[in-house]
């Protein structure tokens, strides 16, 4: 941890205020690079409270932050993370096969849809209060011409048919309810 201390005062020989000026390798905000990644990782992978949060930053590392801290820094990370998302999200948009699927989730004690396009070398996520066809048309782009794999679920229906296949795991899963077994 590093502490920057800046002086600030009114010469009494001339009247004027002065301001000391951090350096200028000093992180913009009350957090450096390794703990604003922290704060994202227990926000959004662990699903932390901002004041558990807090508290555990406290109770580790004794760093006492406030929740504005914890939501400016959510912010900040999603900023910086903006560019990289859209970068892979176009990426997914020209490729020849993506695979596509949605699955119930709760945001903020809403029901909301947990979205994935995946291709061979990149998948992107997104947590959404729909599970229509607007998502899916959002997540691939409407001018997508790869393949489309996903299962029957109406939200595809409006990409080409030629250009669509079920989904293995979907088919495998339908097939073993219909065939008995002995």
């Amino acid at each position: 941890m590093t502490e920057y201390r800046i002086r600030d005062g009114i010469c009494q020989g001339c009247g004027k205020r002065h301001r000391g000026e951090l350096p200028q390798d000093a992180p913009n905000g009350m957090l450096g690079p390794r703990a604003m990644a922290l704060v994202a990782v227990l926000a959004g992978k662990y699903r932390m409270s901002k004041r558990y949060i807090g508290d555990l930053l406290r109770d580790l590392f004794g760093l006492d932050i406030c929740l504005g801290t914890v939501s400016n820094t959510e912010a900040r990370v999603s900023e910086a993370l903006a560019k990289p998302v859209e970068g892979a999200r176009e990426f997914v948009r020209q490729q020849s096969v993506a695979h596509m699927d949605e699955t119930g989730h709760k945001e903020s004690g809403k029901k909301a849809w947990l979205w994935v396009a995946a291709t061979t070398f990149v998948s992107v996520f997104a947590i959404r209060f729909s599970r229509g066809s607007a998502v899916a048309k959002e997540m691939l782009g409407e001018t997508f011409r790869g393949f489309l794999v996903s299962d029957r679920w109406s939200a595809y229906y409006w990409f080409d048919v030629l250009r669509r296949q079920l989904g293995s795991s979907h088919s495998r899963l339908h097939e073993n309810l219909r065939t008995p077994r002995s």
